[in-house]
């Protein structure tokens, strides 16, 4: 057994470890390397005649430090390595080294092994094949106490043949000649065992024009090139008994200029020393060896360190690698020019943005009890779900815990639950029966965790398994094995699989579509490793699927269900698996270098893919996870766990490292905006984060310091009390988080409606988060949130939100939970589930009742009720054309609103509240409602909005095509108040006249003043046909400069 140690010039044979507790690993070798310790290696050895596993069982190799090896007859084969997906053991094929890095596979003619003589005999495939660089780590003697280089160039083993050894040939330094001249070759220095023997050497040309050799048979030859080229020749020498192997040595007459590649422009932290690195650079002509010159031409002077060549090859420096010590924030220039003897490259710069970093973290404490084992952690919002139960079966249930009230719940389908996901209110898992170490089809289910119902997806049949299933708002995606037979491991092992998936705005009467049939092929229950499978094959964002298609990385775009896109994101050679998306940006893990790095893609346009690293360094690096800008991956150091990293996409920079304070270990780490979490063991741990940098350029700036910023979080994790953050328009795919926070965050215009329409946070999850006891003094204003479970949560605080449309929530565009009460003003709320919910915690003893202020609020074209439980106070808000109840709460207080035309197809439910204590005035209800100043009439809107029906969505039910009704969508309209005066058009930006006009206008509440309606002063063109307004109107733009106005009263008769 070798750990972290180097093995050089050793003979191991005919070891057994079958009868060993070691797993019957590495029958003459297991060894294990170092990713961070590239001087770990395994050189020279010869080893051979294992009786069982294998010759070298290894794990964690990487680049060559398996070289120079003779590895032959070994059972059950030569190499061995755990797979790096699954942690079964690989042995031959992927596992191989034979072949490379000088690494054979050859009898070694030993003297006399039945004799257990293992000393070479003459003519051994081992003698003078080791490693040529390797003799600064080795002893001066071999095992017998002879030389340990014999003949110019150590052997392979212990031992060092002594005798009798074929010549060697060796055709001198390649050279390099700016101009034709006469060219000297010399074969001197090749070894012969006799020095005073024969001699013989034969010269052969075999690359470049042909020259004319003064004498091809001679030790030393002269030949004259007659132009620039490169010229090679190859030279064999014999002693009358033997003839060496060829030697090449390579002539290049004329020069290329070399290239400088100062690198890519780059983020980094100060103070600390900064890397140049000019590896990138080269030369065309192969002998040339490259000199490098830095120097600064921009930026605060600094101190550059370029190493001599003697420190350079004492602790082993790249010579393109130079240091900077930076202490200060700015841009900072640097120039390389590379030399190669003969002429200097044409400068290259790069540029090192250098400025301070953001990093705090904080632990998430996290309890549930009454389960043993913990697995397969996922969190969206304060929604923790995992699957909890025995270690050895697969009982499991799937448990929940809110992060924010510490409630905790249990939900149970069938035997075994495992593998969910979570998005919102919603979790999706793999339901089956027990499956410990049985082939079994499984179901896939969906549980509202609001209300413990769960919900049938997808049933197995007795040919069909349906399983790790993906979430993202009201769309769940799976995998639906076909013809899978249970009778047979190999053909259970290679079940082809479809990407299928449902609609689930109704859980009830999902919706279901096929993306791609036949996509690939794979496990559909991992029951050899139920507790450990910590890849995902499918996963979703919005309305982005990606999904692993045997080795490969594919996408669809599932906005419109009728006519979904499919197309290729990454077929590189070698595999790629385990993809994960947020917004338009996936990663997913990589082997086409080595063992795993991770790799991404900007798939905005599906035509014009932009592939990119995220990590791709020594060892594997496994598990992606990506939220935002923010990536989590595993560095594994065994099969599956290993250090949880965490960086984040620079929109100018490339991948920017997340040093956190404290060191964490685990696997699977799952991201939802600052919250990461992880399965250690049998455990869940995880933590909330800060993170942010500013820079000199940015779309995010800090009107009090000036400092610009990549994200918005960003800019939030740096702010202070009282600052101003201004966001430019753009789509912002990122989860952000106030944390407690007493800023303001605005759009650049939050009064101008294009600018609120343009600057967008968009993406999947809870996309706005107070829940950190933020005040009035934290302001969110002029945005367009859209998508996503939540628009805007609200836990336990009570912010300012306003100027901003909220759309496309599958829960609710506003979530008030856990005693919270915010003051939203101005917004429109359109298109969600819930319009906004303030639904009421009650176990026991424990009521958590959520309020809410909602001052001038359209909300409109909710697919449930437009305010939903709890405690909301409506002050001219305009309620209609929602699909469930305008109002349906425990108490409501409403004035000067409107409430008309909800719940239309179950008989006009616009109104209903617990407790008769609530108060409405001054507003127009349909059907009526008792109170002061309360009318019930057409309020007559300019354009009422519509849902528009969509077509049939076709799927696959078992062999079976199905058609069904697609899930209809808002579209939508006009809710000014018609008027005979003036009514506001916010389309053409101009005031219009009706042809009727509206009862709510001027039937506001008397008491209140009309704020910015309109004055109609004499000589304004509005007094042309309207007069002042003497009372507020009613709804959502009643008191605003966009209030309807009445007309001018007819003069009376005579």
């Amino acid at each position: 057994y070798c750990g972290y140690c180097n093995l050089y010039n050793n003979t191991i044979v005919n070891n057994d470890v079958s009868k060993e507790p070691d797993w019957g690993r590495g029958g003459n070798v297991y060894v294990y390397f170092s990713y961070s310790d590239s001087g770990v290696a395994m050189v020279n050895n010869l080893i051979c005649g294992a009786k069982s596993g294998g010759g070298v069982y290894y794990q964690q190799a990487h680049d060559d430090v398996i070289r120079f090896n003779n590895v032959w007859d070994n059972l059950p084969a030569n190499y061995g390595t755990p797979d790096p997906r699954t942690g079964e053991d690989l042995y031959g094929g992927k596992a191989e080294w034979t072949g490379r890095f000088g690494n054979i596979s050859e009898n070694p003619k030993f003297r006399n092994a039945s004799m257990n003589d293992f000393h070479l005999q003459a003519g051994s495939p081992c003698i003078s094949e080791g490693d040529p660089n390797s003799l600064k780590r080795l002893t001066a003697e071999d095992i017998d106490g002879d030389p340990r280089v014999y003949a110019r160039r150590v052997d392979i083993g212990a031992d060092e043949f002594v005798g009798y050894v074929k010549p060697l040939a060796n055709a001198g330094a390649d050279q390099h000649k700016l101009a034709p001249e006469a060219i000297t070759l010399d074969g001197g220095d090749s070894y012969f065992s006799d020095p005073d023997g024969a001699k013989t050497y034969r010269w052969k040309q075999v690359l470049g024009t042909a020259v004319e050799l003064s004498d091809p048979n001679a030790q030393q030859l002269i030949f004259t090139p007659p132009s620039e080229g490169w010229y090679s020749f190859e030279l064999v020498v014999g002693d009358g008994q033997n003839a060496s192997k060829p030697d090449r040595v390579l002539v290049v007459i004329g020069n290329e200029v070399p290239v400088a590649d100062a690198g890519p422009d780059a983020l980094w932290q100060v103070p600390d020393f900064v890397l140049l690195d000019g590896s990138g650079s080269h030369d065309a002509d192969p002998p040339d060896k490259l000199t490098y010159t830095w120097r600064q031409i921009e930026g605060p002077v600094v101190q550059l360190y370029q190493f001599t060549s003697e420190e350079m090859e004492y602790y082993g420096i790249d010579p393109a690698i130079a240091y900077v010590e930076c202490r200060e924030p700015g841009i900072y220039v640097f120039e390389l020019v590379v030399s190669d003897g003969f002429t200097t490259s044409a400068p290259d710069t790069v540029k090192i943005e250098a400025t301070a970093f953001t990093v705090k973290q904080t632990a998430i404490e996290i309890v549930s009890p009454g389960a043993n084992y913990f697995q397969y952690p996922v969190v969206s919002g304060s929604k923790l779900v995992y699957s909890a139960g025995e270690y050895l079966d697969s009982s499991w249930s799937i448990r929940y815990t809110d992060l924010e009230t510490g409630r905790a719940d249990t939900l149970q389908s069938q035997q075994t639950d495992t593998m969910p996901d979570v998005d919102g209110d919603y979790a999706v898992w793999t339901t089956g029966p027990e499956g410990y170490y049985e082939l079994i089809r499984t179901s896939v289910v969906v549980g509202d965790l609001s209300t413990g119902l769960v919900y049938n997806l997808r049933m197995q049949s007795g040919t069909d398994s349906y399983g790790y299933p993906a979430i993202s708002g009201s769309k769940a995606v799976w995998l639906r094995h076909r013809d899978v037979n249970t009778s047979s491991e190999d053909q259970y092992r290679r079940s082809v699989y479809d990407i299928c998936g449902a609609d689930i705005t109704n859980p009830a009467k999902p919706v279901y579509f096929t993306i791609a049939e036949k996509a690939g092929h794979g496990l559909p229950y991992p029951y050899q490793n139920i507790r450990e499978t910590y890849e995902s094959p499918v996963d979703i964002s919005g309305d982005l699927v990606v999904w692993e298609a045997d080795g490969d990385i594919y996408g669809a775009d599932i906005s419109d269900l009728q006519h979904i896109k499919v197309f290729p994101i990454c077929t590189a050679p070698e595999a790629q698996s385990d993809p994960a998306i947020s917004g338009h940006t996936v990663v997913w893990t990589d082997q086409r270098d080595d063992i795993g790095d991770i790799y991404g893609a900007d798939i905005s346009d599906p035509n014009q893919i932009r592939e990119f690293a995220v990590c791709a360094e020594a060892g594997p690096q496994t598990q992606p996870d990506i939220d935002g800008r923010m990536v989590a991956f595993v560095r594994s150091t065994s099969n599956s766990t290993g250090p949880v990293e965490l960086c984040c996409l620079s929109r100018e920079y490339g991948l920017v490292q997340v040093n956190l304070p404290e060191w964490h270990y685990g696997a699977r780490p799952r991201l939802d905006g600052s919250t990461l979490i992880w399965n250690y063991y049998d455990q869940v741990q995880g933590l909330t984060f800060d993170f942010g940098y500013g820079l000199e350029n940015g779309p995010v700036q800090n009107l009090t310091t000036g400092m610009r910023y990549d994200c918005i979080q960003h800019a939030i994790d740096t702010a202070g009390e009282g600052d101003t953050l201004v966001v430019q328009p753009g789509t912002y795919e990122e989860k952000i988080r106030l944390k407690g926070k007493k800023v303001t965050l605005t759009s650049s215009e939050p009064e101008n409606p294009a600018v609120r329409a343009a600057t967008v946070i968009a993406g999947s999850g809870q996309q706005v988060t107070f829940a950190d006891e933020e005040t009035a003094d934290c302001v969110f204003t002029g945005f367009t949130v859209s998508g996503g479970s939540y628009g805007v949560f609200v836990g336990g605080s009570s912010p300012t939100i306003d100027r901003c449309t909220i759309t496309n929530a599958s829960a609710a565009g506003v979530k008030v939970w856990n005693k919270g009460a915010p003051v939203v003003s101005r917004c429109e709320i359109a298109g969600n589930a819930n319009g906004a919910e303030l639904w009421a915690y009650r176990e026991k003893r424990v009521v958590l009742n959520n309020f809410g202020t909602f001052r001038n609020c359209l909300v409109v074209g909710n697919r449930k009720a437009g305010f939903y439980s709890g405690y909301p106070t409506l002050e001219n808000c305009t309620v209609a054309d929602n699909l469930g109840p305008g109002v349906d709460a425990i108490l409501a207080e409403i004035s000067n609103s409107i409430l008309f035309f909800n719940n239309e197809a179950a008989g006009g439910a616009n109104l209903r509240v617990e407790k008769a204590t609530s108060v409405v005035t001054y507003s127009d209800v349909q059907g009526g409602w008792e109170g002061e100043g309360n009318i019930d009439a057409d309020p007559l809107f300019v354009a009422r909005g519509q849902w528009v029906p969509t077509g049939d969505v076709r799927t696959n039910v078992g062999n079976r095509v199905s058609m069904q009704p697609g899930i209809p969508v808002w579209a939508a309209g006009d809710y000014h108040l018609k008027s005979q005066g003036w009514s506001w058009n916010g389309r053409q930006g101009k005031w219009v006249w009706d042809d009727a006009t509206s009862p709510c206008i001027d039937a506001g509440d008397p008491a209140l003043p009309i704020g910015e309606e309109a004055p109609c002063a004499a000589g304004d063109p509005l007094s042309d046909r309207a007069g002042a307004n003497t009372r507020i109107n009613m709804g959502a733009y009643g008191g605003t400069a966009e209030a309807s106005l009445a007309p001018i009263a007819p003069a009376p008769q005579p």
